[in-house]
Order: C-alpha cells, then sequence, then structure tokens
C-alpha cells in the first residue's frame, strides 16, 4: 500500500479542495493510504479530516509540537510503504499523479528521490502579469517550466510534490525542525534542507513531468504585505544555507548599501502602489523583503563587539 503524508497547519480554506482532489485520484496497484497530521490546528481541520473519512483511507495524526518538520517527522514512525509520497494541504494532484510515482520508483531503481511539476492554480484571477513582477517560483512553491523529465539534483525538486525512498529515513534521515514553517518567523525550504543534505551525499533523483499537481494560491497571498512577508521568508533562507556551506560572514557589519536599499525599495514600492502601479509595486516590495530577510539572517553572524 502507497503511503502519502500531508502536514496541516490550520488550512480549512484549501484542505476540503485538496481532499476532494485526492479521492478522485486514480489508485496505484495495491491501493494507498492517507498519512494526515495536524499540526495542533485551531481551526476546523479535524471536523474536515472527518468528513473525507468515508471516501479516502485516511490516517490522522495530532502533532502538538508546532513546526511543519515535527509534524513531517511524526508521521515518519507510521509510514509502510517502501515509497513516501510528501505534499501540502493545499494541492491540486493531477487524476494519475500516484500513478506515476509508483511507475518511477519502479523504473529507476537507482534513484531514491522523485518529484513533478508544480503548477499555479489562482483562486482569484490575476490582474497583472505576477511571472514579470515577482520571481513566481520561490514565491509561490512553483517549479521551473524548463525542467523536463530525467535526472535532476535533488534540490531542484519542490517539497510539495516529492518522494524519498523509505530505506533512506530507516537510516536515520529526518526533517531538520529548525527551519520551516512554525510559530513566528520561519525560514522558507523544509524539505529543500533535506534534499540538500540529500544532494551532498550524492543522492540521486528523478524528475518527471507527467507527475504534476496545481499549489492553490489563496487571494491574500497576491498582496504586497504577504509577499513581503514570503521574500523576508526567503531572503532569511539564502542566508541560511550559505552559513551551511561554511562560507565566511561577509562582514562585521551590514554594508551600507544593503541599507540604503532596502529603505529605497520599500519607498519605491509605496510610491507605485499609490500610483496604482501595482506590477511595479509588488517588484519593488520583493526586493525590500528579500533584501530584510537577508539583513536579518547576517546580523545573526555578526559577534558583538568586546568593549
Amino acid at each position: 500500500m502507497q503511503d502519502v503524508v500531508l502536514a496541516t497547519y490550520n488550512g480549512e480554506r484549501t484542505l476540503p479542495l485538496t481532499l476532494e482532489r485526492m479521492a478522485s485520484l486514480e489508485g496505484p496497484k495495491g491501493g494507498w493510504r492517507l498519512i494526515v497530521v495536524d499540526n495542533n490546528s485551531r481551526d476546523n481541520t479535524k471536523d474536515i479530516v472527518n468528513r473525507h473519512q468515508a471516501r479516502l483511507n485516511i490516517l490522522y495524526l495530532f502533532c502538538p509540537t508546532q513546526g511543519k518538520n515535527n509534524a513531517l517527522n511524526m508521521a515518519l514512525e507510521h509510514v509502510q510503504s517502501d515509497l513516501i509520497i510528501f505534499t501540502d494541504d493545499d494541492v491540486l494532484p493531477a487524476p494519475r499523479w500516484l500513478h506515476h510515482y509508483q511507475k518511477n520508483a519502479s523504473a529507476h531503481e537507482q534513484y531514491d528521490v522523485f518529484g513533478g511539476p508544480i503548477l499555479p492554480f489562482w483562486m482569484s484571477a490575476p490582474d497583472i502579469d505576477y511571472e514579470r513582477a515577482i520571481p513566481i517560483g520561490p514565491a509561490y512553491a512553483l517549479t521551473p517550466p524548463d525542467l523536463a523529465t530525467g535526472p535532476v539534483q535533488p534540490d531542484k525538486i519542490w517539497g510539495a510534490n516529492m518522494a524519498v525512498r523509505r530505506h533512506l529515513f530507516d537510516h536515520g534521515l529526518r526533517f531538520n525542525p529548525n527551519v520551516g514553517p512554525a510559530p513566528g518567523q520561519y525560514m522558507m525550504g523544509s524539505e529543500t534542507e533535506l534534499l540538500r543534505r540529500l544532494a551532498a551525499t550524492g543522492t540521486r533523483a528523478w524528475f518527471d513531468t507527467e507527475a504534476h499537481l496545481q499549489h492553490i494560491i489563496r487571494p491574500e497571498q497576491m498582496t504586497r504585505r504577504w509577499l513581503i512577508g514570503r521574500a523576508l521568508r526567503f531572503g532569511r533562507s539564502l542566508e541560511a544555507i550559505k552559513r551551511q556551506r561554511g562560507e565566511p560572514p561577509a562582514s562585521r557589519k551590514l554594508p551600507r548599501w544593503m541599507l540604503r536599499k532596502i529603505i529605497t525599495e520599500r519607498l519605491l514600492s509605496d510610491g507605485n502602489f499609490l500610483l496604482r502601479n501595482k506590477e511595479r509595486a509588488l517588484s519593488h516590495a520583493w526586493q525590500h523583503g528579500l533584501l530584510l530577510g537577508q539583513a536579518k539572517e547576517r546580523m545573526r553572524d555578526i559577534a558583538p563587539i568586546k568593549r
């Protein structure tokens, strides 16, 4: 039986859509099971899951320790299939999504990580060209459109649409609880951090364009405020990756150009927002958030000056 793992936190707006789509999937050979880990939600998540029990084979788990990676690690204690598929509570998989994962795992035994495209599903029709305004990939966890079927680096795969062979976890691999969604500010890239570790050990990954799904983009995720927060977390993640690679801090102080740029980008975003040039306002907002996130993370590396 194929296991699919889904962690959710206060996902009542999109979780019903995801479960409805899951219920309509073409089941793989041997059947499948959905492991839903409720990461201490305060909404109607449990009731939503219960309503779908009749149509889906669901194992419901409750993880009181907040943090997506804590929830994913809990799920690993319950998986049974040789291949573990990971996804999110705001996705719409293609009808034969599970079939393609099963096919790839069987056909490419020398690969231990698998993934597929993540495409946008806009709940509200975009009123501007978001792809031109912002880096739409990191903004909405969408895979690059030029990725073709074949071998890829593991960190080219995104966590909402990935699978990992269980034997890697049997040898002690776990998600890092210090990154990913958690209370307060967090760094992006919970699954990416794990995939980078696998890449460093030579683990091989296979990408299949047929194993695609859509990521639901809610109306509030199209706003300037939300995108600034997203960019800030992305900026922090970029700096954290440099630290993990052992790159030394650039300076004991933040460069003046960065401080000026943070202020300038915010002013340009505000000005274009007032002029109702939404595309430019969002573009500058993203740059503001990105640089602010990088600056915040760099501050962690600046040792206090001894007096």
